[in-house]
């Protein structure tokens, strides 16, 4: 979406965590209206960018000094070569958090798996394999560096993420002691009637912590509050609320909730990991939009668990990883890196995109990806796009795509919008012309959905979910079918 925040809440974000370590820095002052920011929103064509990158030779091995957006852990990276006969590089990517990307298209399966042998020649151990439909992700580690392997089938796509040892996904599922059934959360939220209204869900898990994805937006500190409000309700314990949160991408109406919560209520909660994908916004470029506030609030977020969660680590997931958390698996399906070189246009270009699961059943988190990745996501993952719950893309604007919402086939709709919007907004009800997806999604004579608005706070039992269709399937005489 394009940039609300507006100078005054540019200035008043910046002045309330200066006291956390903040670095200032200059926002426009301009405010788009609700109407061209849905407008300028909207990406209805799929265009393949140029890159200015110039192509990367196969030679016999590549050496890239990898430096973050802010020049964080240089180091040179040295991977073997990738030998293709007919492959052809599509250039190079700088993905930062000191990660670079080369990717490679009309390879074959048989010259991914001899780079990946080369790789153990070179001195790489295998850390991580995961398999999603037809596409292999594998994961290399040596001492100082870590080497990402994707192979897409149907694309006939490889790409390497390569840079130095950081964050890597646990291999085990973790040890927990099982105190609540898991539930999934849209909380009410005022900020759900700003132009851009955000997102925030609440995963809590069986062990009783929860996972907070996004947040939304500016409130004034009244969904701060609520958040806060939920998460001491819920809490199974005397202790405080342990928290895990994953951003999908560097948007105002995402973050800065988060962003003024962790600052106020730092000595409230217990901030376990966060979990996110920013691009290098320095290097980044997008046709549409500044990226001067996603800079800002990258870096913003950044200073506040500085200050306020020294210990708290910031754990960079990458397409193809799988996290596992208590009852829970999550596969990250997109990132920024995954995209690449499709042009971005926005930011949203840059939202990352994920499934989880757990209790049997699966949720869709779409984040604020726009038609172009949907359709991207389609093609890629097609029937494993099947899921119980959806987060509508880009609150149920103009996000989704017919070839994405056909796969998933939800039972449940989040729409991160008001009430209001969801009732009279044509682009929302579908019947504004190219946005017919969206009536397909509503419509009742082809699947009876539940459709939940951020202007009521909804919680939905996955474990109730799957026994009501553990009966349905009795029921029926489906059982075990």
């Amino acid at each position: 979406m394009k940039k609300w925040m507006g100078l005054a809440l540019g200035i008043a974000v910046m002045m309330f965590l200066s006291g956390c370590g903040a670095v200032d820095l200059p926002v426009e002052s301009t405010v788009g209206s609700e109407g061209e920011w849905q407008e300028t929103a909207g990406v209805n064509t799929l265009e393949t960018e140029t890159s200015e990158t110039e192509e990367t030779e196969m030679s016999t091995e590549v050496n890239t000094e990898a430096t973050g957006a802010e020049g964080e852990r240089d180091l040179l990276i040295e991977i073997p070569e990738f030998a293709t006969k007919t492959g052809v590089s599509v250039g190079t990517y700088n993905c930062g958090d000191g990660d670079s990307e080369i990717a490679y298209e009309q390879v074959t399966y048989d010259e991914v798996v001899a780079y990946r042998e080369g790789l153990e020649t070179a001195g790489f151990e295998l850390y991580a394999e995961n398999r999603i439909g037809g596409n292999d992700y594998t994961t290399y580690v040596s001492d100082a560096s870590v080497v990402r392997v994707s192979w897409y089938s149907e694309k006939e796509l490889c790409r390497i993420v390569y840079g130095p040892k950081g964050y890597l996904p646990e291999t085990e599922n973790p040890k927990y002691t099982k105190v609540v059934d898991p539930t999934i959360t849209q909380i009410a939220r005022v900020g759900a009637k700003n132009g851009a209204p955000g997102l925030s869900l609440i995963l809590q898990l069986e062990d009783g912590s929860f996972v907070v994805i996004d947040g939304g937006g500016n409130s004034n500190g009244l969904d701060e509050k609520t958040l806060l409000e939920f998460l001491q309700e819920h809490n199974p314990t005397e202790d405080k609320p342990r928290v895990t949160w994953m951003f999908t991408h560097a948007h105002s109406d995402h973050m800065v909730c988060a962003i003024m919560f962790m600052g106020k209520y730092a000595d409230q909660i217990n901030l376990e990991r966060v979990y996110c994908n920013f691009p290098d916004y320095t290097t980044l470029e997008v046709v549409k939009e500044s990226t001067e506030e996603s800079q800002m609030l990258v870096q913003q977020l950044k200073a506040v668990l500085e200050r306020k969660y020294p210990k708290t680590e910031i754990c960079v997931f990458h397409g193809g990883d799988k996290l596992l958390m208590p009852g829970c698996e999550i596969d990250i399906l997109l990132t920024h890196e995954d995209f690449w070189p499709n042009e971005f246009r926005h930011i949203n270009h840059t939202s990352s995109v994920w499934r989880m699961k757990l209790q049997g059943r699966i949720i869709l988190i779409l984040g604020d990806s726009v038609e172009t990745e949907n359709a991207y996501l389609a093609e890629l993952y097609g029937d494993e796009l099947k899921c119980d719950i959806l987060q509508t893309a880009h609150h149920g604007y103009n996000g989704g795509c017919m070839e994405l919402y056909q796969a998933a086939d939800p039972e449940i709709c989040f729409w991160s919008t008001d009430q209001d919007r969801f009732e009279t907004d044509e682009i929302i009800l579908g019947i504004k012309k190219g946005y017919e997806f969206n009536a397909w999604l509503r419509n009742p004579t082809i699947k009876e959905r539940m459709h939940y608005t951020a202007s009521e706070t909804a919680m939905i039992s996955l474990l109730e979910m799957r026994r009501v269709e553990e009966m349905e399937d009795e029921l029926h005489g489906t059982s075990g079918q």
